[in-house]
């Protein structure tokens, strides 16, 4: 009965809900002793999944070079080793490898801040952004190697359009999650089906 007295008497699982019979729907569920409804006993928990925006450990970038790389998120007291994925997007290159393409900025990665980055609970490094090739594709690459190496994965970059269209998979208490990357790369940096580099959203 929860849904009775929409347009068609029931709820129809192709046409939208109005935000009106939504909160009927609510206040009805809200109100229907537990006994009967059961299913709620199956439901599996909530998942917890953090997206963060840009990720840049350079050397010469951030405030506090002193400091060591796990300092970036002690602020946050475990917060990614308590959810259920964590996801950045790594605005530097993870490589020692190439040189710096022309470009306003350029920045790179040491190894030692992807295993920090590990360590605090991230699981998957976004490649495919404005950074990611600053230091030319082999450091891409490379640097796609050192972020798994670190014990993370890797997503939106890969030595041809396959690999770098290729999702992060996980499974989390039952749900399976996929996570991809894409950025607007313009053609040098743009992956084909034979040319590594980073999937480009803007024609994926």
């Amino acid at each position: 009965g929860i849904t009775t007295g929409t347009s068609r008497a029931t709820f129809s699982p192709d046409r939208y809900v109005t935000r009106a019979e939504l909160a009927v729907f609510l206040h009805r569920f809200s109100r229907e002793p537990e006994a009967e409804m059961p299913v709620m006993a199956t439901c599996r928990r909530p998942l917890i999944v953090h997206g963060v925006g840009d990720v840049n450990f350079d050397p010469g970038y951030g405030p506090n070079p002193q400091y060591p790389y796990s300092h970036a998120w002690s602020g946050l007291d475990g917060l990614f080793l308590r959810d259920d994925l964590s996801i950045i997007n790594l605005e530097c290159a993870p490589s020692d490898l190439g040189s710096a393409v022309p470009k306003t900025y350029n920045f790179r990665c040491p190894y030692e801040s992807l295993v920090a980055t590990a360590g605090a609970g991230v699981d998957v490094a976004n490649l495919a952004n404005n950074h990611g090739g600053d230091y030319g594709i082999a450091a891409l690459l490379d640097g796609v190697a050192n972020v798994r190496a670190a014990g993370m994965a890797s997503e939106g970059a890969g030595v041809d359009l396959a690999a770098a269209t290729r999702p992060a998979r996980f499974e989390v208490n039952g749900v399976r999650i996929a996570v991809l990357g894409f950025n607007a790369v313009g053609s040098s940096w743009r992956a084909g089906p034979d040319v590594p580099g980073m999937a480009d959203g803007d024609i994926a």
